[in-house]
C-alpha cells in the first residue's frame, strides 16, 4: 500500500467544476438504501457538470465476506463508476467480518474511517466534502478534513446514530455508548450544513451547537427517474399464481422479520408465497425457523440487481414494509417503500409514525401495527380478495412518487442553497 499509488492516478483527471468528494463506507455491487443513495446522488451530480469523487469500502456488505474480484482488498482500488455518466470510485480496506459482537462492529466502522482518511488527505483539495451517516465514524472523516484542508464539509444523515444502535443492542457497553455521543457532539460541531432524509430528525438534532449559520436541508429518499421510467416499461402482472407477498432487503434487527413468518404460518392453507430477497445477519436465523416450523411456501432469495429486483417486484402482489416496534422509528421512511409504489405495488407498512401521513397522501398502500402478525395476515388476505384494491393502490403509489419523490427533483432544492455558496 504505498502512497505514490493514489497520486499517480488521480492526476490522470482534472477539475473544471465544482468538485466534489462524497465519503460512504456502502457502495454498489453492495446492497440496501446505504449503498444505493449516495451512489445514485454521485452519478446525478456528475450528470450537472461536478466533478465527483467517492471513497467507499471494499464490497462486503452485509454478508462480511469481501469477494473474490476484490481480494485479498488490501489495496486502494480506482474505478470509473456510474455507467452512462460515470464518476470516480476509491475503494479502500476494512476490517470485513461478521459484526455479531460490538468489537467487531466497531472495528468495521473505525477501520474503513482509518482508510478513508488516510486516502482523503492523499487527494487534492475539493470543494465540498459529503459524508453520509450511518456509522457516524464517517463524519470524522470531515472533521478531520475540515481542520486540515479547511474543507466546507455536509453530513448526510439517514438515521440517528448512536440512538439507533442503543436501541437495536448493538451498542450495551456503557463505555462506546459515551464514545458514540461524543463523537455525535463532535462531528456536529463541525459541520457546514446538514442533509436530512427525514425532516422530523430536526427534533433530534436541536439541542445539539452547531456553528453559526449551519442549515438542515432536507433531502428525503426518493426513486431515480431512471428506475422509475425503467419499470414502467415492465409489464405490470394483474395477480401472480401464486399469489405474492414480497419483501426485499435486509435481513436485519431493525426489521423483525419473524412477523413475516408469523403471517405466513397464519396463512398456512391459502395459496399464498412470501418470498423474501436479500441477505443480512438474520438470514440464516430466518431460514433454519421456516424450515422448522414446515413453511414451504415461504422462499428465500440472494440479492438480485436493481433491473432483475423491479422485475420481481412487478410480477408480485403486494409489498411488506416492516421494522420492530420502537419509537425509534417513528421518523422512518424506507425507501423501499419507494420503490414498491414506483413499481406499481401496494404495500402494506408495518411501522407508526411520519410514514402513516405518507401512506395516507399517496393512497398507495395500508398501514398496520408494528410487529402485530394478525393484523399483517388480515391485511394480506384483505388484499388477496380484493384485486381492484390492489389495482388502484399501486396506481395510486405510482402516481404519487412520480409528481413527489423523484430524486433528481428532490437534489436539486438542496444544490440551490448549496450552489450559492459554492
Amino acid at each position: 500500500m504505498k502512497a505514490h499509488f493514489l497520486v499517480i492516478n488521480f492526476r490522470l483527471f482534472t477539475f473544471h467544476n465544482m468538485r466534489i468528494l462524497i465519503i460512504s463506507q456502502y457502495h454498489p455491487p453492495e446492497m440496501g438504501a446505504a449503498a444505493t443513495r449516495w451512489s445514485d446522488y454521485a452519478r446525478l451530480l456528475a450528470s450537472r457538470g461536478y466533478q465527483i469523487q467517492v471513497i467507499s469500502e471494499v464490497p462486503n456488505y452485509p454478508s462480511g465476506v469481501i469477494s473474490h474480484e476484490y481480494a485479498p482488498g488490501n489495496r486502494f482500488n480506482l474505478v470509473r463508476a456510474g455507467g452512462q455518466v460515470p464518476y470516480n470510485l476509491l475503494r479502500v480496506p476494512v476490517w470485513a467480518n461478521p459484526r455479531q459482537n460490538t468489537f467487531q462492529r466497531m472495528g468495521f466502522f473505525f477501520s474503513f474511517m482509518c482508510s478513508a482518511i488516510y486516502a482523503a488527505l492523499k487527494l487534492p483539495r475539493f470543494d465540498l466534502v459529503i459524508t453520509t451517516s450511518p456509522p457516524l465514524f464517517v463524519g470524522l472523516v470531515g472533521v478531520v478534513l475540515k481542520r486540515i484542508k479547511r474543507n466546507r464539509v455536509i453530513l448526510d444523515i439517514r438515521d440517528l446514530w448512536p440512538e439507533s444502535a442503543v436501541i437495536l443492542g448493538e451498542l450495551k457497553n456503557p463505555l462506546p455508548i459515551r464514545i458514540g455521543r461524543w463523537l455525535e457532539r463532535l462531528v456536529y460541531h463541525h459541520v457546514n450544513h446538514l442533509l436530512l432524509a427525514v425532516p422530523g430528525f430536526t427534533e433530534h438534532l436541536e439541542r445539539f451547537k452547531f456553528p453559526p449559520g449551519t442549515r438542515m436541508l432536507p433531502l428525503m429518499n426518493g426513486v431515480d427517474r431512471g428506475f422509475y421510467d425503467q419499470v414502467g416499461c415492465i409489464p405490470r402482472t394483474e395477480q401472480s399464481s401464486p399469489f405474492t407477498v414480497v419483501y426485499a432487503g435486509n435481513f436485519g434487527l431493525a426489521q423483525n422479520l419473524e412477523v413475516f413468518l408469523q403471517a405466513a404460518e397464519i396463512l398456512i392453507d391459502k395459496p399464498i408465497r412470501f418470498l423474501l430477497v436479500g441477505d443480512g445477519t438474520r438470514r440464516e436465523n430466518l431460514l433454519e425457523k421456516a424450515q422448522h416450523r414446515g413453511l414451504n411456501q415461504v422462499e428465500f432469495r440472494k440479492p438480485v440487481s436493481r433491473s432483475e429486483l423491479a422485475k420481481i417486484l412487478r410480477q408480485a402482489d403486494v409489498g411488506l414494509v416492516p421494522l420492530m416496534d420502537s419509537p425509534l422509528f417513528l421518523h422512518a421512511i424506507p425507501s423501499k417503500l419507494l420503490e414498491f409504489m414506483a413499481c406499481e405495488l401496494p404495500s402494506i407498512v408495518s411501522i407508526r409514525g411520519e410514514v402513516e401521513a405518507l401512506i395516507s397522501q399517496s393512497g398507495g398502500g395500508l398501514c398496520i401495527e408494528p410487529e402485530d402478525a394478525t393484523a399483517l395476515a388480515e391485511k394480506i388476505l384483505e388484499l388477496y380478495e380484493n384485486p381492484t384494491l390492489r389495482l388502484e393502490m399501486g396506481q395510486r403509489g405510482r402516481e404519487y412518487v412520480g409528481g413527489n419523490l423523484i430524486k433528481q427533483d428532490l437534489l436539486k432544492q438542496a444544490l440551490t442553497i448549496i450552489e450559492k455558496e459554492a
